[in-house]
């Protein structure tokens, strides 16, 4: 019985997150970086090196799986809901799918300036199922989160 209540206080030590407006959060980044001119390469660039700066700084980076006479493989480090430590962590979800999102848009333009470039529509709607990927990602996170 007193392990219940150790543990119930415990989880309600933690402090829950401030309120992330996420709509607010993509439309600000969408104005300020290339979407108001239509500029999609600008933008997922943006989402990128953004997702990079946020890995290092908050010390969540992808790793290199080493093996001896072998390639290094990457191994992508998800984001999960005990990884979750602060409200910037949410933002990984955020700006992963608005950079799929922008190069599937990017391989739209494309598309219509060459329609005899069929490949392109296959990797347009991959661009999009991994967007949603990370969108679902992100809604079962903060779902699933107490805090």
């Amino acid at each position: 019985m007193s392990n219940d209540v150790e543990m119930k206080s415990e989880v309600e030590e933690l402090p829950p997150f401030p309120t992330v407006h996420i709509l607010q959060v993509v439309k600000d980044a969408q104005q300020q970086h290339g979407l108001r001119h239509g500029d999609y390469a600008r933008y997922r660039k943006y989402c990128a090196a953004k997702l990079e700066r946020m890995r290092k700084a908050l010390k969540f980076t992808n790793t290199h799986n080493c093996q001896k006479r072998r390639p290094a493989k990457f191994v992508k480090k998800w984001l999960t809901v005990e990884s979750l430590q602060t409200a910037q962590f949410l933002n990984f979800g955020i700006f992963e799918a608005e950079r799929r999102y922008a190069e599937a848009m990017l391989e739209k333009i494309t598309l219509e300036d060459n329609p005899e470039k069929s490949r392109k529509r296959f990797a347009m709607i991959n661009a999009l199922r991994k967007a949603v990927l990370h969108a679902n990602n992100l809604e079962k996170i903060v779902q699933d989160n107490e805090r």
